[in-house]
């Protein structure tokens, strides 16, 4: 009876053991199209757009790339089931996720709202307006 239980168990064992394969670009590809589609199919609008962004993949490392806090805590959290799906559907031996964090760039500090604000932009990119604003006497408070 011990016998067949042991053997039960390391047949059971065997059939747990999959192979497992390297991962290599075509692969990759294919896993990052299902994952899509998954997440298409879920509504889950803000990890889609995550995986959209660019994705480096170099041997079993891939390293994501998101900008602010807001992606990366998103990223971190799904980062588990991106592990789990290459390693149950991909039959990846080895795989690793890495963030890239770029920061968003300070757009405030370049917003014009005025008309001399803009005009004085203008100027700095072209140097002949200001030779029209003297020459025509232009005032841009109006």
């Amino acid at each position: 009876m011990e016998e067949s239980a042991s053997k039960a168990v390391a047949e059971e064992a065997k059939e747990k053991s999959v192979e497992r394969v390297s991962l290599t670009p075509p692969l990759f590809n294919q896993l990052i199209e299902g994952i899509k589609d998954k997440l298409t199919q879920e509504d889950k609008n803000l990890e889609l757009a995550i995986l959209n962004q660019e994705l480096e993949f170099h041997e079993s490392e891939v390293s994501i790339q998101v900008f602010g806090h807001v992606q990366e805590e998103i990223a971190t959290k799904m980062i588990p089931s991106l592990v789990h799906y290459f390693r149950e559907e991909g039959k990846v031996s080895e795989i690793s996720f890495k963030l890239d964090i770029q920061e968003e760039a300070d757009q405030s500090a370049n917003r014009m709202y005025t008309n001399s604000e803009k005009f004085e932009y203008l100027k700095k990119k072209h140097g002949a307006l200001a030779e029209f604003q003297r020459k025509f006497g232009l005032d841009t408070d109006f």
